[in-house]
C-alpha cells in the first residue's frame, strides 16, 4: 500500500501543473528580468548565409558578424532588415567587412523600421539603375524607418542617382556617428549620402572623397546636387540636416567615378 502511494506521489499531478499556469509564466517573467530581458543572438562567419540569417532575424535579435571579409549575400535590392535588429561587427569595422563587389545593396530598411548597424565595413554596394538607383550600401525609406549607424565605414560604394552609400527618403532618418565614408559615388547627387523629405542627424563623421558623376567641379555655395560635390550629402528641398561635431573635408573630385554593371 506505502509502495503504491510513493508511486502516486511519483506521478506528475498534469491537472495541478495545468492550473499553475499563471504562476509558471510570472516566474519566467521574473527570470527574465533579472537576466536583464536579454534578447536573442545569432553568430555569422565569412563563411555562413549572412544574408539569410539577417533576412530571418526577429524583432530584437542581435546579429553578430565575426572577423572576417564577407564577400557574397548582396542582391539587387539588398536583404529587408526587420524593425528591432541590430548588425553588429564583433571586432570593429577594420576586422570585419560586407563586400557587396558591386553586386547589389547591402540592406534596405522599410517604413516602421528601427535598425541599428555597428561596427562593421559596407564596401563595394551598388544601386546601379531602374529602381533600385538610390542608396549603395543602405536604403531607408517611408515614415518611421530609423537607421542609427555607429562606428562604421562606407567605401567604394555607388549609386546610379543618389546616395552613392546611404539614401533615405519618403520620412525616413538617419542617426550616424563615428563613422568614415570615403570613396563613393552618385550618377546625380549625394556622393555619400542623400535624403530627400527625411532627417539625418550627423555626429563625428567625416566624409572624404565622395563624387557626384554628373557634377565634375567643386562649388563653394553651389546646389544641393554641387553640394554634395564637395561635402558628400546631398539634401534636396524640403531637408533637415543636424550637425553635431562633423567634419567635413573637402574635395576636388578627381577620381574617376565608379562604375558597377548591372547584375
Amino acid at each position: 500500500m506505502r509502495a503504491r502511494s510513493r508511486r502516486a506521489r511519483g506521478r506528475l499531478d498534469l491537472g495541478r501543473m495545468w492550473s499553475l499556469r499563471p504562476m509558471l509564466a510570472a516566474l519566467l517573467l521574473v527570470g527574465l528580468a533579472a537576466t536583464g530581458g536579454r534578447a536573442a543572438e545569432v553568430q555569422v562567419g565569412p563563411e555562413g548565409d549572412w544574408g539569410g540569417a539577417v533576412a530571418g532575424a526577429a524583432a530584437g535579435t542581435t546579429v553578430v558578424f565575426s572577423i572576417g571579409r564577407y564577400a557574397k549575400n548582396c542582391s539587387v535590392e539588398g536583404v529587408a532588415v526587420a524593425s528591432g535588429v541590430t548588425l553588429l561587427g564583433s571586432a570593429g569595422a577594420a576586422a570585419t567587412v560586407l563586400d557587396c563587389g558591386g553586386a547589389g545593396r547591402h540592406f534596405t530598411i522599410g517604413s516602421g523600421a528601427s535598425v541599428r548597424i555597428e561596427g562593421l565595413t559596407l564596401a563595394g554596394g551598388a544601386a546601379a539603375g531602374g529602381n533600385q538607383s538610390e542608396g549603395g550600401c543602405l536604403l531607408a525609406s517611408g515614415d518611421g524607418a530609423v537607421l542609427a549607424v555607429a562606428d562604421c565605414v562606407f567605401t567604394e560604394c555607388s549609386a546610379a542617382t543618389l546616395g552613392g552609400a546611404i539614401a533615405l527618403r519618403e520620412g525616413a532618418q538617419l542617426n550616424i556617428s563615428r563613422s568614415n565614408l570615403t570613396h563613393n559615388s552618385a550618377g546625380v547627387g549625394g556622393g555619400a549620402i542623400s535624403a530627400t523629405d527625411a532627417v539625418i542627424v550627423i555626429s563625428e563623421v567625416v566624409a572624404t572623397l565622395n563624387q557626384v558623376c554628373s557634377q565634375p567641379a567643386p562649388s563653394p555655395f553651389g546646389s544641393s546636387k554641387l553640394f554634395s560635390c564637395i561635402r558628400g550629402f546631398a539634401l534636396p528641398a524640403p531637408r533637415h540636416l543636424l550637425v553635431g561635431s562633423a567634419r567635413m573635408v573637402q574635395h576636388l573630385c578627381s577620381r574617376p567615378c565608379l562604375q558597377h554593371a548591372a547584375s
